[in-house]
């Protein structure tokens, strides 16, 4: 069971941070789709969403339910995916100053461990 609550844990922060990065409020997130309690909880892992109300959640946060379950089980796989969808956005607007920032930024993380 204890694994059980930290993978809602997991789950619940994932949805915190993409909310945050969206600059959007927890009340933005639950309207129309369940309490703003609700989403403390689900975002404090005391509570997991039944698969309708994910549904709705990973829609209004811009990103498919199963985004978020691969960014709970591999958030260093999905953080390397992100940074070359940013670079590849790039390449197509032929912006190498971008590009060329967005590696220099992550070179210290490469060089020391994704994330650490």
């Amino acid at each position: 069971m204890k694994t059980e609550n930290n993978y809602y844990l997991k789950l619940g922060e994932v949805i915190e941070n993409l909310r945050e990065s969206k600059n959007m409020t927890k009340k933005e997130l639950s309207q129309g789709i369940c309490s703003y309690s609700y989403i403390t909880r689900i975002e404090s892992g005391q509570r997991s969403p039944n698969p309708i109300i994910l549904r709705q959640i990973s829609n209004r946060l811009g990103v498919d339910v199963d985004y978020l379950f691969r960014y709970v089980e591999s958030p260093d796989a999905m953080e390397i995916q992100m940074i070359l969808d940013r670079l590849t956005n790039n390449y197509r607007r032929n912006d190498h100053e971008s590009m060329q920032k967005i590696i220099n930024s992550q070179d210290k993380k490469i060089k020391f461990g994704l994330g650490k």
